[in-house]
C-alpha cells in the first residue's frame, strides 16, 4: 500500500477547477505524489497484575507501579497507545 500527504496531493490541482478533468489525469498526478512514512498505531490497554504491576494488552510486558504513575499514554516496550481504543 503505498501513502501520500494530503497536503502534496492538493498542491498538485492547479487552475480553474470548473474545468473538467480526465480520471485519467488525476490518477497520474496522484501518482507523481511524494510518499510519506507512517506506522501503524497499535491500540492497547494496561492490566492489573495482583502484585502491584501492570502488564500491556499487546506485548504483555510488565511496569511498575511507579512508572505507570509516570507515564501510562504509551507501552515503553512495545510503543502501543494506551489511551482508550484498543484492538
Amino acid at each position: 500500500m503505498k501513502y501520500i500527504s494530503l497536503e502534496l496531493a492538493k498542491a498538485q490541482f492547479t487552475g480553474n477547477f470548473q474545468e473538467s478533468y480526465a480520471v485519467g489525469e488525476i490518477k497520474a498526478m496522484l501518482d507523481e505524489v511524494p510518499t510519506v512514512d507512517v506506522a501503524e498505531v497499535k491500540h492497547g490497554e494496561w492490566i492489573e497484575n495482583d502484585n502491584g504491576t501492570y502488564s500491556c494488552s499487546i506485548c504483555h510486558s510488565c511496569i511498575t507501579k511507579e512508572q505507570y504513575n509516570y507515564d501510562a499514554r504509551k507501552c515503553i516496550h512495545c510503543g502501543a497507545d494506551m489511551r482508550g481504543e484498543t484492538e
